[in-house]
């Protein structure tokens, strides 16, 4: 399992829709996994939540990897027709 915290901002003028299912890790290989709900009892999970502009929200998402796959990157994508935006990770 992988937790990871992001803080998600709405640095548009329209609303900006927060879920955590948004979410997906892209490991090492190349392969994406979706949110692992459950997973998550020690860290506050990313709240499901609706941002006006200037807003943010911080939160934790978890994945369940394969043996010896390694984090890459997150790929957070609002609603189903958002543009999608990538972030590194850091330790």
């Amino acid at each position: 399992l992988v937790a990871v915290e992001v803080v998600i901002g709405n640095v548009g003028t329209e609303p900006l829709s927060v879920n955590p299912l948004y979410a997906t890790l892209v490991d090492d290989r190349g392969f994406s996994h979706e949110v692992e709900l459950a997973a998550l009892e020690e860290h506050d999970q990313l709240a499901v939540a609706e941002l006006g502009p200037g807003e943010k929200v911080k939160g934790w998402v978890g994945f369940a990897l394969e043996a010896g796959a390694k984090p890459a990157y997150v790929k957070y994508t609002p609603g189903l027709l958002g543009t999608p935006v990538k972030a590194g990770l850091e330790e």
